[in-house]
């Protein structure tokens, strides 16, 4: 399953602890994401702490984040392009292109619970984005148009912590 893409899975109840290097820290790691264009990661943690490593230093984005507050990191995702950044105890979520301004896209989740647990995107045709969260949230976004899929998916209040693009032709949520 994950012999053609890097894959990294955290437990959302058990954080890293180890955070020798990162800048302005002070919590737990509780998402993280790779853009293999670059070779850039980001990891997302408590209290709206976000870092950049490039491979060589880590670089505090924290501050840039928008209307985020004091909100968990909670999930991380890259689809080539840009990243998508969400707040995993506050309905947030922030677009950044990896070198200009953040953006923050929350007025476009359709349907959405309080919180994003979960994201990731598939790349091959059609090519779209799934975003959960909690009480069985679930959204679509193709690169136009945003869609909820919560009333089909029936969830009920349970959280959509896992989002994994399984064979590049679909994805899955659990």
């Amino acid at each position: 399953v994950y012999e053609s893409k890097n894959v990294c899975m955290l437990k959302m109840t058990d954080k890293f602890a180890e955070t020798t290097g990162v800048v302005n820290w002070g919590g737990g790691i509780l998402a993280i994401g790779y853009d293999s264009g670059s070779g850039t990661w980001l990891m997302g943690g408590e209290n709206g702490k976000l870092n950049e490593y490039t491979g060589a230093h880590f670089i505090n984005r924290s501050g840039d984040l928008v209307s985020w507050g004091f909100s968990d990191v909670g999930a991380i995702a890259h689809n080539g392009s840009y990243w998508l950044i969400g707040g995993s105890n506050a309905k947030i979520l922030n677009r950044w292109d990896g070198s200009g301004s953040f953006t923050d896209v929350t007025s476009n989740l359709v349907n959405f619970g309080a919180g994003i647990k979960s994201m990731d995107y598939k790349n091959t045709t059609p090519e779209y984005w799934l975003i959960g969260g909690v009480n069985g949230s679930l959204n679509k976004y193709d690169g136009t148009t945003w869609s909820d899929l919560k009333t089909g998916l029936g969830f009920g209040t349970d959280e959509v912590t896992h989002i994994i693009s399984v064979s590049y032709t679909h994805l899955r949520a659990h």
